[in-house]
Parts: structure tokens; C-alpha cells; sequence
């Protein structure tokens, strides 16, 4: 099961923020989370904490269900590799969400805020930023708390 929804999340670089792309393929088979895009333990961090969340909101618990997921972070910084998956866990949380639930809708995200363990989100201070990125890249929908 591939979405057909495309997610981004704001990275911060020297040069201010980078737009990166989200994207999640979930099939059948034994338990397996993979993010790549990024050094294996910045993957293993975030993976961790975006599971924990979505079992703490109760929306999903991939152990139980069998499902493989493989989440790729795309960055369009020299070398296309996310420097700060932290930034991502919401964006790669709704990715998979939307992907395991088989949303059919055809939306472009911007995820902006933290992710917490609980399932809540945190606010960002760089909704400015988020607007603007927004309309530059044909973005429809930003995803943040009020």
C-alpha cells in the first residue's frame, strides 16, 4: 500500500529551512519499521519515538497487525540526506497513518510541529516560513496544532 498523499517537514539549515519529502510504502509480512534517508541512529530514534506515539494515540499498532513500513526522508540539501529526522517525526507519523489506513485522497502536507510520545503535537514557531514554503511548492494543506 503506497499514499497517494505527499508529506513534507521543514529541516533547519544555515540558510534558513529546507522542505523534506516524506514518503511511505506499507506491505504485509512480519513486523519491520524502516526509515531511510538519514544515519542509522538519527533513523532509529525517530522511528522509535513515531511508533511509540502512534500506539500511545491508539491508532495503530504495527506489531500486531504484520505490517512492514519503509519510510524515505528526501532532502534537498547537497547529498539528499535528512541532517535532522527529529524535524520529520510528524510528517513520517501522518505518512504512515494515512498510507496504513489507505487513505485514497490526493493532498500535498506540510507537516509543522513536534511530535511527542504521547501522540500530541507541539507547536512550531516557524508557521511564517511554512506559508511561505507553502505557496512556493504548491503545498495544499498544513498540519499543525492551533
Amino acid at each position: 500500500m503506497r499514499s497517494n498523499n505527499t508529506f513534507y517537514s521543514l529541516e533547519t539549515i544555515p540558510a534558513g529551512v529546507e522542505l523534506v519529502h516524506v514518503e511511505t510504502v506499507v506491505s504485509g509480512g512480519m513486523y519491520r519499521f524502516d526509515i531511510i534517508g538519514t544515519t542509522q541512529k538519527l533513523a532509529s530514534d525517530t522511528k522509535h519515538k513515531v511508533y511509540t506515539s502512534l500506539r500511545a494515540s491508539g491508532l495503530l499498532n504495527l506489531k500486531s497487525d504484520n505490517r512492514k513500513i519503509t519510510t524515505c526522508l528526501r532532502s534537498n540539501t547537497e547529498g539528499g540526506q535528512c541532517v535532522k529526522p527529529q524535524l520529520c517525526e510528524l510528517a513520517v507519523a501522518l505518512s504512515c497513518t494515512y498510507c496504513i489506513h489507505n487513505n485514497k485522497n490526493e493532498d500535498t502536507i506540510l507537516a509543522l510541529g513536534e511530535l511527542s510520545i504521547t501522540g500530541a503535537v507541539i507547536p512550531s514557531h516557524r508557521l511564517i516560513q511554512a506559508i511561505s514554503l507553502a505557496v512556493d511548492n504548491n503545498i495544499q494543506y498544513i498540519a499543525c496544532t492551533d
